[in-house]
């Protein structure tokens, strides 16, 4: 075997430049990959973390929203009267409207505890033969009331006669206490 003094200029150029070539590739392979593949992973990360901060505060956002809307309703609540009804308070829009003779039938759907101290109350209310401007109304005023009532279902279908005349047929419910 040779010798590095033996080895021609050739050879030891050619040997040089072969170890420089290895060396070089377990440089970057040792050493410059792994921090690049470190900082790639670190990028993701930090943009997983990006994402799921703006999630958090957007949940935040909706959050503090619906406290708000809970602190509303339970002012509401305590404000509305002690003998306070779902029958009474729709008689009074319907009478107010004048439309309480076209009322077919108002009886219970149900209590259900909701959670906490409310429970959901609700009644089922058929009107017969009114004008879409009655229903218009009445439904504005059951949805707008200050007492926390919405209409959660409702089923028009048009009468025989007169023409321009509806039946209406409503589930309304409130929180009681």
């Amino acid at each position: 075997m040779k010798t590095w003094e033996t080895l021609s200029k050739r050879e030891r150029y050619a040997i040089c430049l072969a170890f420089f070539f290895i060396v070089s590739f377990f440089i970057v392979r040792l050493l410059i990959y792994p921090i690049l593949d470190k900082r790639s992973r670190a990028a993701s990360i930090i943009q997983t973390k990006k994402k799921i901060l703006s999630e958090m505060t957007l949940l935040q956002s909706e959050h503090q929203t619906l406290q708000v809307k809970i602190q509303s309703a339970e002012k509401i609540l305590s404000e509305r009267s002690k003998t306070f009804t779902l029958f009474s308070f729709v008689e009074g829009v319907a009478s107010g409207i004048g439309i309480k003779d076209r009322i077919s039938y108002l009886k219970p759907s149900g209590s259900i505890k909701a959670e906490g101290p409310y429970r959901l109350a609700s009644i089922e209310l058929k009107l017969e033969s009114i004008s879409t401007e009655s229903l218009v109304s009445f439904l504005y005023q059951v949805e707008t009331s200050t007492a926390l009532t919405r209409v959660r279902r409702l089923s028009i279908s048009k009468t025989g006669e007169p023409k321009g005349l509806i039946d209406a047929v409503f589930q309304i419910e409130t929180l009681e206490t």
